[in-house]
C-alpha cells in the first residue's frame, strides 16, 4: 500500500485560513492528524515485501476526538505540547489529511497554526531542560563509574594482600618442613652417633631422646665404663 507524501509547502494566508477554518459539521479534531514514525526505513526482512517499519512512535493522544471547530475543546493545548517535545527531539512531523501524508518540521506546523512563538520558546525550555537532564546524568554516571572502579582497585589490593600473606604461610610451612626432613628422626629407640663436650672432655658416643629423661648423651669415659648424661654440647665438624 502506498500514500501520497509531500513536505510542507510554504505557509500561506490562504493555507492559513484553509486550515483553520471551523467546519460546519462535526469532524475529526484536526490535532489527531498529526504523528511522527522514528527512522523509518524499508523493512529488510524479505518476507515484508519492502513494507516500510519504524523504531517509535508518537501521536497527539487526540483519539476519535469530533469537533465543530478546528480543535476539539483543548486539543489546540494538546498539538501545541506534541510540537514542543517533538521539536525538541528535533523529529520530522507528519500530518496525515485525507490521502496525502505531508512532513515538516514542528515549528513549521506551529506557525501555521499562529502559536509559533508559544512552540518556539517552549522548544527552547524543553531542549535546555532535557540537555541538563543529560548533563546530571553524565555527572551522575561518571561520579558512580570512579566509585565502582575505587572499589575493585580496593578488592583488588585486599585480595593481593591476602594472596601474599597466605604466600608467605605457605613458603614458611614448605620451610619448616624441609628443616623438619633435614633434621634427623629421633625416636624412643633412635640413637645417632655424634661428638660432645662432657666436663671439659671430648667423646664419640651415642645420643637418644628418651621419653622419660629427654635427650641422653651415651659414651665410653676411657675407661672402658659407658657413660649416660643430659649435660652435654654436641661438637659440629666446623667446631673440630
Amino acid at each position: 500500500m502506498t500514500e501520497n507524501t509531500t513536505d510542507a509547502p510554504e505557509s500561506t494566508e490562504a493555507a492559513v485560513e484553509s486550515t483553520t477554518k471551523a467546519p460546519t459539521e462535526p469532524q475529526d479534531c484536526v490535532c489527531g492528524q498529526f504523528e511522527v514514525l522514528v527512522n523509518v526505513r524499508e523493512s529488510e526482512n524479505p518476507e515484508d515485501n519492502g513494507d516500510l517499519v519504524w523504531d517509535a512512535e508518537h501521536y497527539t493522544g487526540c483519539g476519535d476526538a469530533k469537533t465543530r471547530n478546528v480543535f476539539a475543546p483543548g486539543h489546540d493545548a494538546k498539538l501545541k505540547s506534541f510540537l514542543i517535545r517533538m521539536g525538541a527531539e528535533e523529529f520530522d512531523v507528519a500530518r496525515r489529511d485525507g490521502g496525502m501524508l505531508t512532513h515538516a518540521d514542528a515549528q513549521h506546523w506551529a506557525d501555521e497554526f499562529g502559536f509559533g512563538e508559544q512552540v518556539r520558546s517552549g522548544i527552547a525550555k524543553l531542549q535546555a531542560k532535557n540537555l541538563a537532564r543529560a548533563t546530571r546524568e553524565e555527572t551522575r554516571a561518571a561520579k558512580l563509574a570512579e566509585r565502582e572502579a575505587a572499589k575493585a582497585a580496593k578488592k583488588a589490593e585486599r585480595e593481593a594482600a591476602r594472596a601474599q600473606r597466605e604466600q608467605e604461610k605457605a613458603d614458611a610451612k614448605a620451610a619448616k618442613l624441609a628443616e623438619a626432613a633435614a633434621e634427623p628422626v629421633r625416636g624412643d629407640s633412635d640413637t645417632i652417633e655424634i661428638r660432645a663436650e662432657v666436663d671439659g672432655q671430648v667423646y664419640t658416643g651415642t645420643v637418644a631422646d628418651s621419653p622419660e629423661h629427654g635427650l641422653q648423651f651415651t659414651y665410653d669415659d676411657g675407661q672402658g665404663n659407658m657413660q649416660t648424661t643430659n649435660e652435654f654440647a654436641e661438637i659440629s665438624d666446623s667446631d673440630s
